[in-house]
């Protein structure tokens, strides 16, 4: 008898085949020995309440299959309860997959569901929204912001809204003045970009490698110095290209927890890739072991 297995299909763009087609996931499933319900949903907020709703069901593994803020999504549901989160790397980008070493093809990751082990990792937070990977304050979320807006109005291409987006951010060439409270410290601070990582990560300006581990137990805080408009115009182009350059430096910190606030009420806020407004101040904590992960056995 096939055991169930929940997945949380995010009705998205983002979202490849197989995932796409129901008939082709079920049995890619049954072929490892589960039993799929596949529960569909088209926003983020959706995603938490059908995950919820199956984690109180008594559902054991809830798979969420879609980009890294689905995976989100789906901890957020499944938090408090006896339910451990699958991952299947349905997204474009899938670096909570990769950073746990789970494969990147359907069948792949259905096995580490099938013959693994669960694992508990570490989650972040800002004011009660979960993330897995990484938030950024600052200029990167008003330009992604600002895509998703030009996207809407003229139904255009992604990459094309990105560059006109950049280019009307970066001509304003942002930056914030910012309180924060970490580390028993009150500092002061003018930037234009903020990072923060769950678990350590190694940056190379603004962009990312893969963590070593998610159960470090810290907050892992950048922030961005001032720096010209041209060289925050070629930082972009360069992570656009995945091109290395002599980056803007970045002052770092690595704490449980970090209060931000601002002059300004609301702020775009980029979690996991997903981009919400919110009210200051900023809370963001670490919590420590508090989701167990279908992880590959160790050899």
């Amino acid at each position: 008898m096939n055991r169930p297995l929940t997945i949380i299909l995010h009705k998205a763009p983002g979202t490849r085949p197989p995932a796409e087609n129901l008939e082709a996931l079920k049995q890619a499933a049954a072929a490892r020995g589960f039993a799929a319900d596949v529960l569909f949903a088209e926003t983020n907020e959706e995603v938490v309440e059908r995950a919820h709703e199956a984690a109180l069901g008594g559902a054991e593994i809830i798979a969420g299959c879609g980009p890294d803020s689905v995976l989100s999504a789906v901890a957020a549901g499944i938090m408090g309860t006896s339910a451990r989160l699958g991952v299947l790397p349905c997204g474009s980008f899938n670096h909570f997959a990769a950073d746990l070493g789970i494969p990147d093809d359907l069948d792949g990751a259905l096995r580490v569901l099938a013959e693994g082990i669960a694992e508990p990792v570490d989650i972040a937070e800002v004011n009660r929204q979960v993330f897995l990977n990484n938030s950024t304050v600052g200029i990167y979320p008003r330009i992604a912001h600002e895509q998703e807006e030009e996207v809407r109005r003229s139904k255009g291409h992604k990459v094309k809204a990105f560059a006109h987006a950049m280019t009307r951010i970066l001509r304003k060439y942002p930056s914030l003045t910012l309180r924060f409270k970490m580390g028993g410290k009150d500092l002061v601070r003018r930037t234009s970009f903020i990072f923060i990582g769950n678990n350590e990560y190694i940056l190379e300006g603004l962009r990312m490698s893969r963590r070593e581990g998610l159960t470090q137990g810290f907050l892992d805080i950048g922030l961005a110095q001032r720096t010209k408009r041209a060289d925050l115009i070629r930082t972009f182009a360069n992570a656009i290209f995945s091109k290395r350059a002599n980056e803007p430096q970045l002052e770092e910190h690595r704490v449980e927890e970090v209060h931000i606030d601002s002059r300004t009420r609301f702020v775009p806020v980029a979690l996991d890739g997903q981009v919400k407004i919110m009210r200051t101040p900023l809370r963001f904590k670490i919590r420590p072991k508090a989701l167990e992960v279908m992880l590959p056995k160790v050899a």
